[in-house]
């Protein structure tokens, strides 16, 4: 099994692409035929711990870090068996397309909510945090 884990800042990495290069510990025939597990995390973030109703309304997952820190965690898990490396690529950059896509799209909303409470400061992604493991492993 080949294990990739991204914990580094995602600007020194391609956000919508695995590159084989990446993959470690590779198996013989991995790039023609291999089952691939992805598990994702995004944080949202707002550094305040004061939230209005209406963001709990359309973020019932919000948590608090620190007394001055709300995050909503957002987790993904999928799976795709029997495919060729360049078949993943390709399935990996539609789902990380959409993760990014309902991330900002929430995090939009939560500000248009911020905004019209009067509250201060600004939900955002917190790149630093977010977090991909691949597992690559035999059919």
């Amino acid at each position: 099994m080949a294990e990739l884990h991204f914990n580094e800042f995602p600007y020194g990495r391609n956000l919508f692409g695995v590159q084989p290069d990446e993959v470690k510990d590779k198996f013989e025939g991995w790039e023609k035929k291999a089952n691939y597990h992805v598990r994702q995390t995004v944080i949202l973030q707002v550094d305040t711990t004061n939230v209005s109703q209406r963001e709990y309304s359309i973020a019932p997952n919000i948590n608090f870090l620190a007394v001055n820190q709300a995050i909503i965690n957002i987790f993904k898990s999928y799976s795709l068996n029997e495919v060729s490396f360049s078949e993943f690529q390709e399935y990996y950059g539609m789902q990380e397309a959409a993760l990014e896509k309902y991330s900002q799209d929430l995090v939009s909303r939560l500000n248009s909510a911020r905004f019209d409470s009067g509250l201060t400061g600004e939900w955002y992604v917190n790149y630093g945090l977010n977090e991909r493991h691949i597992s690559v492993s035999k059919g």
